[in-house]
């Protein structure tokens, strides 16, 4: 069996209360070490870079690579507003 993809959709994490409070519960399942999150989207340069990256994946693959209807514009790095294009 062939499957074909033709996009792939990112999207971030909203850091709400409940989520912020679940995710900070969480240990690694080998070492019980705690796993530090943050939003990326807050941090403009590091967000880049990954956004960065992941277009060039997509384009070697010949994939679309739209956001899910997040609020912060990365067109400029690449990536349509998946929302704004549906």
């Amino acid at each position: 069996m062939i499957i074909s993809v033709s996009r792939v959709v990112i999207s971030f994490a909203d850091f709400y209360r409940k989520v912020s409070r679940n995710l900070n519960r969480l240990t690694h399942p080998i070492d019980g070490q705690k796993i530090n999150f943050s939003d990326i989207t807050q941090d403009q340069q590091r967000l880049e870079f990954l956004v960065t990256e992941l277009v060039q994946i997509a384009q070697e693959h010949q994939l679309e690579i739209p956001s899910c209807a997040e609020e912060i514009d990365l067109e400029h790095l690449g990536i349509h507003n998946g929302k704004e294009r549906a």
